[in-house]
């Protein structure tokens, strides 16, 4: 009785196991919607509304929640004690790297972006926008495909892991 129940329990693990490194995937997919909606509205606040970087970022940081949002409230904190944005940029990114779930790539795109704002005219910043945006629902394709494909994956290798295992110690 205790060997099967050490079974099941073994089975149950492995399966979870699975679950969580698929739920990885998933989330990288949530937080590149998430990030392509925030530079969104932070395009529409700098190029129509005219506000200040430090005003925007607090706003819609205030509005929506999320890794992006995080690193802008950051900013917009340093950008207010007259840090410049590069260096506010960075700051905000060490302190929130623990809970990156982007990868190296999709930060590269924003890193791209946050250093170039404010180096041109509204219509060069409103192209950098449309350009990161298209660049992050290219790898939002690419991380859905990957979800798709490889979480399927990690939940039958996981749960196959479990059985094979629990057979063998009986």
């Amino acid at each position: 009785m205790l060997k099967i129940m050490s079974c099941m329990l073994l089975i149950s693990c492995s399966c979870m196991l699975g679950i969580m490194k698929s739920s990885n995937l998933k989330t990288r997919c949530v937080e590149l919607e998430n990030s392509i909606e925030t530079l969104r509205m932070l395009d529409i606040d700098i190029t129509y509304k005219k506000e200040p970087l430090a005003k925007s970022f607090e706003k819609i940081s205030s509005v929506k929640s999320c890794y992006l949002t995080e690193m802008m409230r950051h900013c917009s904190n340093s950008l207010k004690n007259q840090r410049s944005l590069e260096e506010s940029w960075h700051m905000a990114k060490n302190r929130n790297d623990l809970n990156n779930s982007l990868s190296d790539n999709d930060m590269t795109i924003l890193d791209d972006l946050f250093v170039s704002l404010g180096k041109s005219d509204s219509e060069g910043q409103h192209r950098l926008f449309d350009a990161a945006i298209l660049r992050l629902r290219s790898n939002l394709n690419e991380a859905k495909n990957i979800e798709s494909k490889k979480g399927k994956m990690y939940i039958s290798i996981s749960t196959a892991a479990g059985i094979v295992t629990s057979i063998l110690l009986l």
